[in-house]
């Protein structure tokens, strides 16, 4: 009873090495040269095994066209299961079709010895005509609802023309086409482009409208993602440039127009499934963006996790409260208001709380606004994954567009007059050049530390990353402002429960603060803490590097400095590292005076004894989100980064009825 699979694991394993060495007799000697004779002696077989599983060899070549259309087959299916939009899919399509594979020299050859043999086979044609069906049909799947249903079946046969033709002409060697897949592919996607962007003009337009067919950019360095748990690679991505950035501008438009016609009741119910998604599958998510960026589990799939449930399901609430509203005035009239969306958003997704930050932009979908997210691509999974659960909740294509960036990205994302909602960004020297390594980050949380502040209290909550007036859960992203009469109690305090802090694998429910992203993040920050202590800042606890067994987790020791200046590097720099930079004061009134001077979006805590003095200063701060003695019990009604509101109110004022 068990010998039938591993019989028929064995004839397949057979067929398959007859063919492979029928490719490779193809590929070395041409159609008319490669003889059963010929096959069979590289295969190292006798002719008579090729009757007994092929018949001939008609059924011998025949066999091998259909197992590499079917290797053709496969991987398209496997970019279609990968592409997130409808654009993607076609992407896939070509991609698969010119992949590198294809132009290799001896699947080359094969593949032109077929096509040279078609006009003589019928059972040639047939394999090749399923293949072609196959790959004309997964063209016009992704081509509906982005272009005319009329155009459809053309644009699929253009596309599919161009694929081959390209092909083709790459063999000729004349240097129109180069001798790889990759010049290849860029005019395919950038001819896809060219139809879609001409499908989306104005319908009232002449009927015939030159094709928006721009030279393709040269594609920048790839980026390869490596998780600071494992230290293994975890993803490869191209970062978005002007060809990419336009696309996805164009996928919003589209999303935005459906989207935007979406009846705030229904925006509001597809918010709530998306709510009940991320709830049923969060653990997933948050495991893997610990994995990505090595924040512990209990702060990504804890209290990050719980905001970012609350945040969609706020914004569903929001979606509601936009329904068309109606109220009688006076002299027999009402007035009706409707909120129009603005249309489309720029966010920017760093990597230090990429999940959190994305959902953020929740509020704006609940408006009827389409979002252009810039997300790092450190945590680019987890983005896509998200994306993938909110799409299946129901939120159209286009409605979130995910751009995988870097530093030059969000910046020409910025530039897209387009655009509106562009937050206050800062781009920040970090462990990588900047303009290659996206390290960009909101305005960092401030905290005030007043005369007669507790200094037990204080400290906990400073070294606690889960305060929702923090602008990150890293340390280093909180510049305390501690007055010289409260100074000295909290920095001896401050110093020994950082040194009771547990920094290590951020999936030990244990740890406390997870590595660093690299060695070479690690370095810049030593640098960075050697430096101010030179220039005058006090090591108080930490400041050395942490040995793990297994070495790939770049861990730091819990660090506090005092005696920091405003103008110190670290209070400067974004390092997204657990160190603690005191700045003492001694003018309360001038150093609220300053902060008044910065943004506005960064949220404030303020530490202080007396019952009626912190009040004052917190009113005079003129911020977004203050906190007064904050002492982590409950959540709070705002976040220090809620999106604002984008939306137009529209009132009619008409005769009742």
């Amino acid at each position: 009873m068990t010998a039938a699979p591993s019989a028929e694991s064995f004839e397949e394993a057979r067929r398959r090495h007859l063919i492979q060495a029928t490719i490779e007799t193809l590929g070395d000697v041409g159609f008319r040269a490669a003889s059963l004779s010929e096959i069979a002696r590289r295969a190292k077989v006798s002719t008579g095994l090729f009757a007994h599983y092929f018949g001939d060899k008609d059924g011998l070549l025949e066999a091998t066209l259909r197992f590499m259309a079917g290797s053709l087959t496969r991987a398209t299916a496997e970019g279609l299961r990968a592409a997130g939009t409808r654009r993607e899919r076609l992407f896939a399509v070509s991609d698969a079709a010119l992949s590198d594979e294809q132009f290799e020299s001896r699947t080359s050859a094969v593949w032109l010895a077929f096509w040279g043999q078609l006009t003589h086979s019928e059972r040639y044609k047939r394999v090749q005509r399923i293949y072609q069906r196959r790959m004309t049909a997964n063209l016009r799947h992704g081509l509906k609802g982005m272009v005319a249903a009329d155009c459809v079946p053309a644009y699929a046969a253009m596309i599919a023309a161009m694929i081959d033709g390209l092909w083709l002409r790459s063999h000729i060697g004349d240097g129109a086409v180069g001798s790889d897949g990759s010049s290849a592919r860029a005019l395919v996607r950038s001819f896809i482009d060219g139809l879609l962007a001409g499908a989306a003009a104005d319908d009232a337009a002449e009927p015939v409208r030159p094709l928006p067919v721009s030279r393709p950019e040269a594609p920048p360095e790839p980026l390869h993602v490596v998780s600071p748990v494992t230290g293994a690679d975890i993803a490869r991505l191209v970062p978005a440039r002007d060809t990419e950035i336009r696309r996805g501008v164009q996928d919003a438009k589209r999303g935005f127009a459906e989207w935007a016609g979406t009846h705030p009741a229904e925006r509001a119910a597809i918010l709530r499934r998306c709510a009940e998604a991320l709830r049923r599958d969060g653990a997933a998510l948050t495991r893997g963006e610990s994995l990505e960026t090595g924040r512990p589990l209990r702060n990504t799939g804890g209290p990050d996790l719980a905001r970012a449930i609350a945040l969609v399901e706020r914004a569903a609430g929001l979606a509601a409260g936009l329904a068309p509203s109606r109220i009688e005035v006076a002299g027999g009239r009402e007035c009706r208001t409707l909120h129009r969306p603005a249309g489309l958003v720029a966010a920017h997704i760093p990597w230090s709380r990429g999940l959190l930050d994305l959902c953020r932009s929740a509020a704006w979908l609940a408006q009827g606004n389409a979002v252009i997210a810039c997300v790092d691509g450190q945590v680019g999974e987890t983005a896509a994954r998200l994306l993938g659960l909110f799409r299946e909740a129901g939120l159209p294509e286009g409605a979130l567009v995910l751009l995988p960036g870097d530093a030059q990205t969000l910046r020409r994302l910025e530039a897209q007059a387009d655009l509106l909602g562009r937050e206050a960004m800062r781009l920040v020297d970090g462990t990588a050049d900047p303009e290659t390594s996206l390290w960009a980050t909101r305005p960092k949380s401030t905290a005030l530390v007043l005369p007669g502040a507790d200094p037990e209290r204080t400290a906990a909550r400073l070294l606690d990353t889960t305060g929702a007036w923090r602008a990150s859960d890293f340390l280093s992203e909180t510049i305390v402002h501690v007055h010289e009469a409260a100074r000295a109690d909290l920095a001896k305090t401050l110093a020994a429960q950082a040194a009771r802090l547990r920094a290590g694998d951020p999936f030990d429910p244990a740890t406390d603060l997870g590595p660093l992203l690299s060695e070479r993040h690690r370095a810049f920050v030593l640098d960075l803490i050697a430096a101010d202590c030179t220039s005058g800042a006090r090591l108080l606890t930490g400041g050395r590097a942490l040995t793990q067994r297994d070495g790939a987790l770049a861990c730091l020791s819990p660090t506090v400095l005092d005696g920091c200046a405003e103008t110190s590097a670290l209070v400067r720099t974004s390092t997204f590292a657990p160190v603690v930079t005191l700045v003492p004061f001694a003018d309360t009134d001038a150093l609220v005076a300053r902060l008044r001077r910065g943004p506005a979006e960064g949220g404030v805590a303020l530490f202080a004894g007396e019952a009626d003095r912190p009040h004052a200063v917190a009113e005079r701060l003129d911020r977004r989100l203050v906190v007064v003695n904050d002492d982590g019990v409950g959540a709070l009604p705002c976040a220090a980064g809620e999106a604002p509101v984008h939306t137009a109110p529209r009132h009619i004022l008409a005769p009742r009825g």
